[in-house]
């Protein structure tokens, strides 16, 4: 498990190097920068902003004060938003995304289990062809279009909640319920597959044989032998809270990294561009990292097959 552990945080740098790597040369392929849509500033005004930005630097010094900016933690400031830095940003920022992506796996992934054992229980009939439906649609429709239904329908018409802004903890539910659709379908899905695969066990039908109720075998033998799937989803699952808010937090006005990371491409703000898509980076691969070596733990029988095939 150490040698395992050792090697996931070395491919975890080395991905996030990459990353950072890509975005750099992905930003300086782009046409244009943060103040040529300037239209009213001379030159000799722009060349003083390159100059203090370093943005007259050769590409490949611009690059190595990129790496090292990464290591002293220290992102720069933004080039639009005079007086903001990009570590400002996050602070203020992120406590705010991981609130609404908390609330996001709050709803999904209880939701999303309960509904998938439901249909796994009636399946074939007519509950589970219900579910099934409503799952398909679900994983169907754009988060972006159902988010902006929920604002009409909730909000312009009910007014039952904000439609946008963030000023009170009821700001932040039409967001999350937005976030939530499309894995609360997948988990629906997952779970329902899983849970009919260990209904078919040999030790689920001597359960039903001793005259267990099916509430009994759910929470004593289904529900832990049919999570791993589930684990093993945490990790896309956490992709897509996190990539998801990008849009929905834009489309809120909620002020997250996801809200900032949107308009600071919109408006070519290299420095908040590059410092908020390294932290993103950086928080998706160690989720992903930490879900692998969780999913071990629960699972020994992966790490004794791996064992097995290094003799």
């Amino acid at each position: 498990m150490f040698k395992f552990i050792l090697k996931k945080i070395f491919i975890s740098f080395f991905s996030i190097f990459i990353v950072m790597s890509i975005t750099f040369v992905l930003m300086k392929t782009i046409p244009g920068d943060p103040f040529t849509t300037e239209q009213n500033m001379t030159k000799e005004v722009m060349d003083s902003l390159y100059s203090h930005y370093g943005l007259d630097k050769p590409l490949y010094i611009q690059y190595f004060k990129y790496i090292k900016s990464f290591f002293k933690l220290d992102f720069g400031s933004s080039f639009i938003y005079e007086g903001r830095t990009v570590n400002k940003i996050i602070k203020d920022g992120f406590p705010i995304s991981l609130f609404l992506g908390m609330e996001a796996l709050l709803i999904c992934i209880p939701v999303g289990t309960f509904l998938g054992s439901l249909a796994a229980f009636k399946k074939n009939k007519k509950t589970d062809a219900l579910i099934m439906t409503i799952a398909i649609i679900g994983i169907s429709l754009p988060a972006f279009l159902f988010a902006t239904l929920l604002q009409y329908f909730f909000s312009v018409k009910l007014k039952l909640f904000p439609i946008a802004r963030l000023t009170s903890f009821s700001s932040t539910i039409l967001p999350a319920i937005s976030l939530v659709l499309l894995p609360t379908a997948y988990i629906a899905r997952l779970i329902r597959n899983s849970v009919t695969e260990t209904l078919n066990k040999d030790y689920i039908k001597l359960a039903k044989v001793k005259g267990l109720s099916n509430k009994e075998i759910f929470f004593k033998h289904v529900l832990k032998n049919s999570m791993l799937p589930l684990v093993a989803y945490l990790g896309p699952l956490s992709a897509h809270v996190i990539t998801g808010s990008f849009v929905i937090e834009k489309i809120f006005a909620i002020p997250g990294i996801g809200f900032w990371l949107v308009s600071s491409i919109s408006l070519r703000d290299y420095s908040v561009i590059l410092g908020l898509s390294i932290f993103f980076s950086f928080i998706l691969i160690v989720i992903m990292m930490l879900v692998d070596i969780l999913y071990r733990l629960i699972d020994p029988r992966i790490e004794k097959e791996n064992a097995g095939n290094t003799l």
